[in-house]
């Protein structure tokens, strides 16, 4: 048996009300927990950071502001970004 389809980021969904929609990073934490993306609402490369709770697909409020590029470390706590 297959496994069922499962939508983890509706780009559709989350461009809705916005005139521009762009994802540039994401990254999956090593346990598959947490979803970490970066998307640009007006088309200037202004890249915001988004942090995801894969189990409850809720976005966890983070400090983090603008970033370029992102990656996670193998313990699935440290993120690497560039702002």
């Amino acid at each position: 048996l297959e496994a069922p389809e499962e939508v983890i980021l509706n780009l559709n969904e989350l461009a809705q009300g916005q005139k521009f929609m762009a994802v540039n990073s994401f990254a999956y934490s090593d346990d598959n927990a947490l979803l970490a993306y970066s998307s640009d609402v007006n088309g200037h490369r202004d890249y915001d950071f988004h942090l995801k709770n894969l189990a409850t697909k809720e976005e966890i409020k983070t400090p983090l502001g603008k970033v370029a590029d992102l990656e996670w470390a193998a313990d699935n706590k440290t993120m690497f970004f560039v702002t």
